[in-house]
């Protein structure tokens, strides 16, 4: 996962909440039957993770 400028020719793009993200055609079979969480850690932190859903 990284942050881009811009879209790529075969990137798909998807809005969440006035979130806009972008999954390119190479990885998109990663996101099918997912759902995007950010899950907080014992102290505080946290991360993104793909849950199956």
């Amino acid at each position: 996962m990284a942050l881009e400028e811009s879209a790529k020719p075969d990137d798909t793009e998807f809005s969440q909440n006035g979130i806009k993200f972008l999954i390119s055609e190479k990885n998109a079979p990663y996101f099918q039957n997912t759902k995007l969480d950010f899950v907080k850690g014992v102290f505080g932190n946290g991360q993104f993770k793909l849950l199956k859903i």
